[in-house]
């Protein structure tokens, strides 16, 4: 289990500012699935939690996010598997921790296309997300260190790209969720 405090500033952008910002930061792109889960009752969403299993390369991982001041404590349980992740022991227990109780069920999935690079307070990220028949495209930093650097070093980013940060975007799962058919009979 790891677990590290996530404070991250993210702006959707258009398909074409997407692909300016892929043009000049050539990182190499991957793909990557999120599966979202909650219970029937929407525990975790009422508590402001997430929980995701995350597929990428060979890897697969289990993170639940939980809200803090500043950010969201993140704790990832990786080398899960998809079909039993949920009763591998340590994540019970932290679950039972959590006092979630009742079987987590999958909610939806967002599939991302993204490209990374490094910048000196924290992590540039481009991603290209398409979920529920939807598209979109976002610039997401997530900051390593030194909160107030690491804003700057962003807007300087989007400066450079005539994009200004304004927060303008819900978490990836509340878009994905937010989006999801409504079940029919």
């Amino acid at each position: 289990m790891k677990q590290n405090v996530e404070i991250e500033y993210k702006v959707l952008i258009s398909e074409a500012q997407y692909n300016g910002l892929m043009a000049n930061f050539p990182g190499e792109p991957f793909a990557q699935t999120n599966f979202y889960f909650d219970n029937f009752n929407h525990q975790l969403k009422k508590r402001d939690i997430s929980c995701r299993i995350r597929t990428y390369s060979d890897q697969v991982e289990l993170t639940f996010k939980l809200p803090k001041k500043k950010g969201k404590d993140e704790i990832t349980f990786e080398h899960v598997d998809p079909e039993t992740a949920f009763t591998r022991q340590d994540v019970a227990f932290f679950m039972a921790r959590l006092g979630i109780q009742s079987p987590l069920v999958f909610q939806g999935s967002l599939d991302t296309i993204r490209s990374t690079t490094n910048c000196k307070y924290g992590l540039l990220c481009i991603d290209k997300n398409t979920y529920n028949g939807i598209t979109d495209y976002e610039v997401e930093y997530e900051v390593y260190k030194n909160l107030k650097k690491g804003l700057n070093e962003f807007r300087d980013i989007l400066a450079f790209f005539g994009l200004t940060y304004v927060k303008n975007c819900d978490s990836k799962i509340k878009r994905c969720l937010s989006t999801v058919p409504p079940e029919s009979d």
